[in-house]
């Protein structure tokens, strides 16, 4: 059997603050709904409810977990070892394992409360997209799996990517301040359609190559319509580097001064624009 993939309807969730404000809990923590809301309202300065975990979960933009309370056999989708191998305990799931629910339970939960579900999801990238597939699947013999809100858990990782999307953002293709993750002072910039049309339009690899981001330029690229991106497009495949350098500095959580961006592009200028060198750096030759 081989393994089928589930395009995302929406794209995941990412962070896009540097550092969390929510209290001290890492990526990996795993935290009840209840915690996970109370963390991710300090952050965002607004309520947030361990609902809009359920919703956001139902819609694939953030993972969800929960806790089995029994044991039970499963086969992998290849036929293969899925855990425990070599063991008495080889492809058993023990009670109090915590494991990803598959989005129809998801949407069980956000919608009536509980869930049935015997499925195992696990995630891959495909050409830069975060896809789902079915990992394993309970035996026939073994009756549903059975959730009820309180079993489930949230990565500190996807609290802090759900308390960033009730964060009010500016417009960046306006013109208006951005907000450095370091020191939170806003750089005050000139009007972005001045600064754009000093660039000619560039691919992907380019991006890359300017503003390396472990390989993320292509995903970001090919979800450039959900999450934003598509401001900076300049063509097939093409992208504007200044308006694509300020969507992909106010995600954050990339650890880069917003002047180290300016001093990239400056030196990236095509040739037609090299004497306005100084609109980026302030700095005359």
């Amino acid at each position: 059997m081989s393994i089928v993939y589930q395009f995302p309807m929406y794209a995941r969730l990412e962070p896009r603050t540097h550092p969390f404000k929510g209290g001290r809990i890492t990526n990996t923590d795993l935290l009840t709904l209840d915690k996970a809301a109370k963390c991710a309202s300090t952050h965002a300065g607004t309520e947030i409810a361990p609902g809009d975990f359920l919703l956001a979960a139902a819609r694939g933009e953030i993972a969800l977990r929960a806790i089995v309370h029994r044991e039970a056999r499963l086969q992998k989708y290849d036929g293969g070892i899925y855990c425990n191998q070599g063991e008495s305990t080889e492809n058993t799931v023990p009670k109090g394992a915590i494991l990803n629910l598959p989005l129809s339970a998801c949407q069980q939960l956000a919608n009536v409360g509980r869930a049935s579900w015997r499925t195992f999801d696990g995630f891959e990238h495909q050409n830069g997209v975060l896809m789902r597939f079915t990992v394993a699947t309970l035996l026939d013999n073994e009756p549903d799996f059975e959730t009820v809100p309180t079993d489930c858990r949230v990565m500190g990782y996807d609290v802090h990517a759900l308390a960033d999307a009730f964060i009010d953002w500016p417009d960046v293709t306006s013109g208006a301040p951005v907000v450095t993750p370091d020191d939170g002072k806003a750089v005050e910039r000139l009007p972005d359609d001045e600064l754009a049309e000093l660039f000619d339009p560039v691919k992907v690899a380019a991006l890359e190559a300017m503003f390396p981001d472990s390989g993320r330029w292509a995903g970001y690229a090919e979800r450039a319509k959900r999450n934003g991106l598509s401001a900076a497009k300049a063509g097939r495949s093409l992208f504007n580097p200044y308006r694509a350098v300020v969507w992909w500095f106010n995600q954050g959580h990339h650890g880069w001064k917003w002047e180290r961006c300016l001093r990239v592009l400056a030196n990236n200028l095509p040739a037609r624009s090299m004497d306005s060198k100084h609109l980026l750096t302030g700095e005359f030759d």
